[in-house]
């Protein structure tokens, strides 16, 4: 890993006085990959979890259909995609697959144009069957498939509702199971009507995020976004080790980016926080 990550801290106080009192100093640690890690991309493992309940009928679908088209268009050959459609039951639309060409994407494409609006929400069973396919292109060495290693990819799942659903309790039991196995949650509410703390909950507990699309135009921003953050991510699992001078505490950890959440301290010598991606 030398020479493929910068690091810059900034302290809150240029200078500390000799005090007998204890003083409380913040520190920005700032940490980038250098040019020669971004130009080696991981490749991406993308399952997409989409609402078809009959409420997404008319404009949200039509976007829906165009977003979901824009991002096959967005994945590179050695990237895997998945998509299931759900309303009160759930369908997987394909199986987590690379793209090797244009009739394959047009394939996929074509089946996506097909989407349709009509029936309930219940949003557990389709982000379970979502897990299963991210599942299958994870590491042999977790137990969880035969694909590749799972730190030679980036694994996500983007999940979009406009309603409420049946059964939030099993999906925040699925947001749980995609933390364990390192899979975080990008969840999408879009309209008036969906529970945005059930959403919230499920992107932190994923250990991914959640976001409001604003119009049914904005879906296919907010797909493009995700799929492009992905695509800049070079380092995954990352630990940093703190080790303080003598007299000098660390109270706290935080990480800033993509959301701010605390970071665990464990009691050992030394500490040892693990980064986000």
């Amino acid at each position: 890993m030398a020479g493929e990550l910068n690091i810059q801290f900034t302290l809150s106080r240029p200078t500390l006085p000799v005090m007998t009192v204890e003083q409380l100093v913040y520190c920005l640690l700032e940490l980038r990959p250098s040019d020669r890690a971004s130009a080696a991309p991981l490749p991406l493992n993308l399952c997409l979890v989409l609402d078809r309940s009959g409420s997404m009928n008319g404009n949200k679908i039509a976007n829906l259909r165009d977003a979901t088209m824009l991002v096959i268009d967005m994945l590179q050959p050695q990237d895997y995609i998945s998509v299931i459609f759900f309303n009160s039951r759930h369908e997987v639309a394909f199986s987590s697959q690379q793209i090797y060409d244009e009739h394959r994407r047009a394939d996929l494409k074509a089946r996506v144009a097909r989407l349709s609006a009509d029936g309930g929400t219940n949003m557990a069973p389709a982000m379970e069957a979502g897990l299963i396919e991210l599942r299958k292109q994870m590491g042999v060495g977790m137990g969880l498939g035969t694909g590749a290693a799972s730190g030679a990819q980036v694994n996500r799942l983007v999940l979009l509702t406009d309603g409420i659903t049946e059964k939030e309790k099993r999906c925040l039991e699925q947001a749980e199971q995609a933390a364990r196995i390192g899979v975080p949650i990008t969840a999408l509410g879009i309209g008036t009507d969906w529970n945005d703390k059930l959403m919230q909950a499920i992107g932190s507990r994923s250990g991914g995020d959640s976001d409001y699309v604003s119009s049914p135009e904005s879906i296919r921003s907010h797909f493009a976004r995700a799929v492009q953050q992905m695509q800049a991510v070079v380092l995954q699992r990352g630990n940093m080790h703190v080790r303080p001078a003598l007299g000098i505490d660390t109270r706290s950890i935080f990480r800033v980016h993509p959301l701010i959440a605390r970071l665990e301290l464990p009691p050992t010598p030394y500490l040892r926080s693990r980064l986000a991606t």
